[in-house]
């Protein structure tokens, strides 16, 4: 099998993964970004310049919630479901176990549709 070079994760994903590993045991906690902002200008030349912003992602972790949403997972939930994992180590290495299986089943059903439809 190829290497894998890619891997996403939804909101939820990226929250789970952040509170098992900070070992939350309860509590809403939701996805938290923290963007910059920069000007400049850019452009082919100095004769054709615009102003421009650029917003870079300075961090992202968590923040306690009021209610579910998207972005939030309840801390509580997960160490109900799994109590050992919520304090293991290692539970960021299963969760991204988790996302390659999901990718490779994407794959499979893609090439599954795509045979089926004759391309």
């Amino acid at each position: 099998m190829a290497e894998a070079k890619l891997f996403t994760f939804t909101y939820q994903e990226l929250a789970e993964m952040m509170v098992r590993k900070l070992g939350l045991s309860e509590g809403l906690w939701g996805i938290y970004v923290r963007f910059g902002l920069q000007a400049t200008n850019v452009g082919p030349g100095p004769e054709d310049l615009r102003p421009a912003a650029i917003l870079p992602v300075l961090e992202i972790g968590l923040q306690r919630v009021d209610e579910p949403s998207s972005l939030a997972v309840d801390a509580a939930e997960l160490t109900k479901s799994s109590p050992t994992e919520a304090r293991s180590a290692g539970s960021l290495d299963k969760a991204v176990e988790r996302a390659l299986r999901k990718a490779k089943s994407s794959r499979t059903e893609a090439t599954g549709a795509r045979a089926a439809r004759g391309s």
